[in-house]
């Protein structure tokens, strides 16, 4: 049993501008989801060009349409943006490219440039493209690390684009019905190939390059009539992966750059057998770009073994810390307070605007499935237009859920860290954590679904002192790294605790998780201190040399 504690008065003070806890009422449900989009394919396929496949096909009319709602649903460059010029780049390992100072430097046509500035309204060049897109574009591995929103999607997807380009000689990627993709994707969740699918469809269709998506969402006649249709990128989550080159559907034989997004929980969650498989399944000439927001030794060992052995690593600014772009705030609300906090904050948050929640939307965190379901449906009980998203949900209802909270059809979503990695959905400007996670990375990534490339967001964590007093000493220590006030309770609490090992600050968040574990090699540190520009021909940026630790500092 789940206590949620129900019963409790929801006229607590939320601490936004006084408002209320009413709500009006909703037609959505959580157990019925509304109709709209097809539940077999998913948001991506509705809108997706050419039908069977993005890319190809669609009248201009429809085509600028369909650009303009994957657009309307990504991160638009923030009025913060200007902090990533103040920023460390470490760049480990030999004969390394410079960073570039606009995109037109990569040399991709005037058409899909146009679509990063005009649609997706990114207006400036931030330094994880500055420094990976000519690394990947000059055909060397790469281990990147990133802090989440810092854009890390464009910086692959960019050179794939040059990349596929510069060397396909055909057309024609299916031969006695198997599919040979010239570039992979892989990604941890379906939302998130949901999420890369539907940015390389807006980024191809100018160039005419096939892209195709297969994961669980999507029902298995529909994935291999698409796959038939011949794919250049074929973004897939990593057990339907293993499936389709096990059924012979998909070989890797001929591809000939492969991209592990979100690498670290690939590796590190259980599905280190699939992925060795596919890898071993691949042309040993591939090219291996990894990115993710952070890299503990055991993963960099792993990782070692699939990538050439003069791989860089790279690793841009607040590595495995919060964004300081996200306003953090710590609650003390007991477990039976939980469920009136949470009403009265969103009723809260809702009436700040006289159009209610509009274009705002609110990721609320739990730690169980259970959890996730009571209180979506709780919330919908209330009024609020509200659903829930977990593993266990059947794969049409896990897609139509993911894709109507991005969409603004339900604008508050209750789910488990599922949600924690790599989404990028405009619009989210709370984060709440209903339960505290118990580890300091899945904090780090669930806050920082807010305040990306340079947004502002919010978090409101709510702290149990009975169950989370472990957590309390790297709680505080999050709050003092992004210079935000720290409550006198929970200072007392953390004092308390201490350093125990059974929280945040018992594992906590080494040095190794993103810095180079080799040795012997060359590192450069730069400080960006300028403006990156508009990436079209614009401004510039120089980097400084900073001081470089000695060896004997690198843990």
């Amino acid at each position: 049993p789940v206590a949620l504690g129900i019963e409790t008065n929801a006229a607590i003070n939320t601490g936004f501008n006084g408002g209320r806890a009413g709500a009006t009422v909703s037609n959505g449900a959580v157990a019925s989801p509304p109709t709209g989009l097809n539940s077999t394919t998913g948001f991506g396929a509705s809108i997706g060009f050419g039908g069977s496949g993005g890319g190809g096909g669609g009248g201009d009319s429809s085509g600028r349409r369909q650009v303009e709602a994957i657009a309307r649903m990504s991160v638009k460059t923030g009025v913060n943006a200007p902090i990533f010029d103040q920023i460390e780049v470490e760049l480990t390992g030999s004969n390394k490219p410079p960073p570039i100072k606009t995109l037109q430097e990569i040399g991709v046509p005037d058409s899909v440039l146009k679509v990063v500035t005009d649609s997706f309204k990114i207006n400036r060049l931030f330094p994880v493209q500055a420094y990976a897109i000519p690394i990947v574009a000059s055909g060397r591995d790469l281990l990147a690390c990133a802090q989440t929103g810092s854009g890390k999607t464009l910086a692959y997807l960019l050179p794939i684009i040059k990349m596929l380009l510069d060397t396909l000689s055909t057309d024609n990627t299916v031969f006695n019905g198997v599919c040979y993709p010239t570039s992979l994707i892989v990604v941890p969740t379906r939302e998130l190939a949901t999420q890369v699918y539907d940015q390389c469809t807006v980024y191809f269709k100018p160039v005419g390059l096939k892209v195709q998506r297969i994961h669980g969402s999507i029902q298995h006649a529909h994935l291999v009539k698409c796959l038939q249709s011949g794919a250049h990128t074929l973004v897939a989550t990593v057990g339907r992966l293993k499936d389709f080159i096990n059924r012979n559907l998909v070989s890797l034989a001929r591809t000939k750059l492969i991209v592990l997004d979100e690498a670290d929980r690939m590796l590190e969650q259980g599905f280190q057998e699939d992925v060795v498989a596919f890898m071993q399944s691949a042309d040993q000439r591939r090219q291996v770009i990894m990115f993710s927001a952070t890299y503990p030794h055991s993963v960099q060992t792993l990782a070692g073994s699939y990538l050439a052995q003069d791989y860089l690593f790279l690793s841009i600014g607040r590595v495995g810390k919060p964004s300081p772009d996200v306003t953090q705030e710590v609650r003390e609300v007991s477990q039976g307070d939980k469920v009136a906090t949470l009403l009265a904050l969103l009723a809260e948050f809702r009436d700040l605007e006289p159009n209610g929640f509009g274009e705002r939307k609110v990721l609320v965190f739990v730690e169980r499935k259970e959890t996730a379901n009571l209180i979506g449906m709780l919330l919908c009980d209330k009024g609020f237009e509200a659903t829930n998203n977990h593993g266990d949900r059947p794969p049409a209802e896990r897609q139509r859920a993911f894709s109507e909270f991005r969409s603004g059809t339900t604008p508050v979503m209750v789910t488990t860290n599922m949600m924690s990695r790599g989404i990028d959905i405009s619009g989210i400007s709370l984060v709440i954590n209903y339960d505290l996670p118990q580890d300091d990375s899945s904090y780090v990534h669930r806050i920082g679904r807010t305040g990306r490339c340079g947004n502002l967001g919010r978090s409101i964590s709510f702290f149990d002192p009975n169950a989370d007093g472990p957590l309390a000493h790297q709680l505080v220590g999050n709050l003092r790294s992004a210079q935000q006030p720290v409550p006198e309770w929970l200072e007392t609490i953390a004092e308390r605790e201490g350093c125990s090992g059974n929280g945040y600050g018992g594992r906590g968040r080494g040095r190794g998780e993103y810095r180079d574990i080799r040795r012997g090699i060359g590192r450069t540190v730069d400080i960006i201190d300028d403006s990156f520009g508009l990436g079209v021909g614009g401004g510039t940026f120089q980097p400084r040399p900073a001081d470089v630790p000695n060896e004997d500092d690198w843990s």
